[in-house]
C-alpha cells in the first residue's frame, strides 16, 4: 500500500511543477468558482500574486460584470459561476467562448 502513496505524491508533485512552470495560464477553480489554482503566468497576464486571489469567487474579481449578465442573459440563468459551466455541466460540451479578463490594475 505504500508503493501506491509514494507513487501518488509523486505524481501530484510532478503536475503541480508542470502548472508552476507552463508558459500558459493556469487557473483552476471547484464546482462553485472558487480558485483553488493560480499559476505565475496566471498572475503575470492579471496583475494578482496567488495568495490575493486563490480562494476567491471567480467571476466577482477577473470578469467584467457586463460580460457575465450578458451571458447569463443568453442562457436564461442568473449571473453568476454558472455561465461558465452551464453548457459543459448539462450538455457534456467544452466551452468554447472567449472572455475578457480584467487585471488587477
Amino acid at each position: 500500500m505504500r508503493y501506491n502513496n509514494t507513487r501518488t505524491s509523486m505524481r501530484v508533485r510532478a503536475i503541480e511543477a508542470i502548472i508552476q512552470t507552463t508558459r500558459y495560464g493556469v487557473i483552476e477553480t471547484d464546482l462553485n468558482g472558487t480558485i483553488l489554482i493560480f499559476n505565475p503566468v496566471a498572475g503575470k497576464m492579471l496583475g494578482y500574486q496567488a495568495e490575493e486571489i486563490i480562494g476567491k469567487v471567480t467571476p466577482a474579481i477577473i470578469h467584467a460584470p457586463e460580460e457575465i449578465a450578458f451571458r447569463a442573459n443568453e442562457l436564461g440563468i442568473e449571473p453568476g459561476f454558472d455561465v461558465f459551466v452551464k453548457n459543459p455541466r448539462e450538455k457534456r460540451e467544452v466551452e468554447t467562448g472567449e472572455w475578457i479578463y480584467i487585471r488587477k490594475d
